[in-house]
């Protein structure tokens, strides 16, 4: 398992979660996103859009899988996190 905390740079829309959705789905790992005690599964765009990822939020990035490290990577690079 990969793991990863950013700190996002923008505020997503519903367009940006559907994105990061289909960035997700590009990927064989399980991931998941987590802001608090809230996680859900990245490859659902009703979950993502239920999280409230805003700008200035950390989020927890875990991937679990044969491709994990390039699933957190890609999705460190959409969020635009350090």
């Amino acid at each position: 398992m990969t793991e990863i905390v950013i700190k996002s740079v923008k505020t997503l829309s519903m367009r940006d979660a559907a994105e990061l959705v289909g960035l997700a789905e590009e990927y064989a790992a399980k991931i998941t996103l987590r802001i608090g005690a809230d996680s859900v599964n990245a490859k659902s765009v009703m979950g993502v859009i239920a999280l409230g990822i805003g700008a200035g939020r950390e989020i927890n990035v875990a991937a679990d899988g044969g491709d994990e490290a390039g699933a957190v990577d890609a999705i460190r690079g959409f969020l635009g996190g350090e």
